[in-house]
């Protein structure tokens, strides 16, 4: 096997571990913010946003590792992301928030990742194929022959938008400072309970979301960081119906995913199995579904892939991909609870 390759699973792991003990989830950041105006996972994302743009665009400048961006598709990046966002509203998750609850014994979320399989495999393989193929090339969107990026629409140096962009996201930490400051007082307990067992602070889950994207970026092997998520859970769903299971760097990422979120749960003492209501099961599997096949027809791309992967090099195909995916995924959290007392 490449060595390479086992740094998937090293990645994996250290992003299943980080998302358990900070736990991160794009969908319970939204509704957070939507319903109580918890700001603690929006600030952890500004902060992954940031540490990953300024490591990418660094490791570009040295030659290190060129930027990859995601490429525009326009049926694809707009069709895909309404249908990961309803997807993330039926589950109540995202890409990420499964794994994390299905690996601390949640069983609900099994049905959700195998349904984010099943949606994967037919999307990339399987008879949802042609419907992949007529919204991603046809609908392709080039500036000047090159992928769609910010700096080349404005024509300008890609340093001038890390530093607008950096200087706005840190504005809005500052004005975010003093919301729910009890989340972030530092607990007088050991060093090694507050990093094992205590939840993260927004600060330092962010961090640990951008440096595991920049190990996954400088490895070369990961498609410009985190990513291939449905990709690994269609090649398991694949395998099951007597396909080979390549040890490619999708599937090493997502089995390290589950030991390093499974890892993380027995050090806090928060695993333990649960079962969901039977009637939840088929709602978190067609959500699982939704969200890996728009995660597919989306450009390979998810909340990760998109937000923390590709919009900090400045895709537009990601930038337009995300609007969808937080439009999408807002007004079903504000038809479904907003008008519920919380």
């Amino acid at each position: 096997m490449n060595e390479i390759v086992w740094i998937g699973l090293v990645v994996g792991f250290l992003l299943g571990f980080v998302i358990q003990r900070g736990f991160y989830c794009f969908y319970v950041a939204l509704s957070n913010l939507i319903l109580t105006r918890d700001y603690r996972l929006v600030k952890a994302t500004i902060w992954a946003f940031l540490v990953t743009m300024v490591g990418f665009h660094t490791l570009h400048s040295l030659g290190i590792q060129s930027l990859n961006p995601k490429t525009f598709f326009l049926g694809g990046s707009i069709i895909g992301a309404i249908a990961f966002g309803v997807g993330m509203a039926l589950s109540g998750s995202c890409i990420v928030g499964t794994p994390l609850r299905a690996w601390r014994g949640q069983i609900g979320y099994w049905f959700a990742l195998l349904g984010m399989g099943i949606g994967g495999w037919m999307t990339i393989w399987g008879p949802l194929k042609p419907l992949r193929l007529s919204l991603q090339k046809p609908t392709e969107v080039l500036i000047g022959g090159k992928t769609a990026t910010l700096d080349r629409l404005f024509g300008i140096n890609h340093w001038i938008l890390v530093i607008i962009v950096g200087a706005l996201l840190i504005w809005w930490l500052i004005k975010l400072k003093d919301k729910n400051i009890s989340e972030e007082q530092k607990e007088k307990s050991s060093l090694g309970k507050r990093f094992f067992k205590n939840l993260w602070s927004p600060t330092l889950l962010g961090i640990g979301l951008g440096i595991v994207e920049i190990i996954a970026f400088a490895s070369g092997k990961s498609p410009a960081g985190l990513g291939g998520f449905i990709k690994g859970y269609g090649f398991y769903f694949r395998s099951l119906l007597g396909g080979e299971l390549p040890f490619g760097w999708p599937v090493m990422e997502v089995t390290g995913i589950m030991l390093g979120a499974v890892t993380a749960a027995l050090l806090a003492g928060q695993f333990k199995f649960v079962w969901p209501p039977l009637k939840r099961i088929p709602r978190l599997f067609f959500g699982g579904f939704l969200i890996g096949a728009g995660a597919v027809l989306a450009v390979g791309g998810c909340n990760v892939a998109h937000l923390i992967s590709h919009v900090p090099q400045f895709s537009i195909g990601s930038i337009v991909s995300m609007i969808f995916i937080i439009g999408t995924a807002s007004l079903l959290i504000f038809l479904e609870f907003g008008r519920k007392e919380v």
